[in-house]
Parts: structure tokens; C-alpha cells; sequence
């Protein structure tokens, strides 16, 4: 599959503005699971397991 046309002028501009956001919304979510492993450790001395899953690199 090949694709011969030029991305829109719109698609462009989209995707500049996904690629300047995502280092925020990585930091964001890892800030995020950072307060949930500590409610973790907090909710497991009542014997109630909360998985986080590793940050996001």
C-alpha cells in the first residue's frame, strides 16, 4: 500500500500539536500513578490490593 498525495494542511497541524502534547499528558499520567501507588501501600495495610501498572517512559 502506498500513498502518493501530500497530508492535508489540517492533518499536519494535528499532528503537531499530538506530538507537542504528549510529553505533558506522559507527565501527567505519571504524577497520576505515582499518588496511586501510594494509596496503594495505604489501602494493602487493610488487606485491599490496588495494581498500578509501571510508569510510562
Amino acid at each position: 500500500m502506498a500513498f502518493y498525495d501530500m497530508p492535508s494542511a489540517s492533518l499536519t497541524r494535528e499532528y503537531n500539536d499530538v506530538r507537542l502534547a504528549l510529553p505533558r499528558a506522559v507527565n501527567e499520567l505519571n504524577a497520576f500513578l505515582s499518588k496511586a501507588r501510594s494509596l496503594s501501600q495505604a489501602l494493602a495495610k487493610s488487606n485491599v490490593t490496588l495494581t498500578v501498572p509501571a510508569q510510562v517512559k
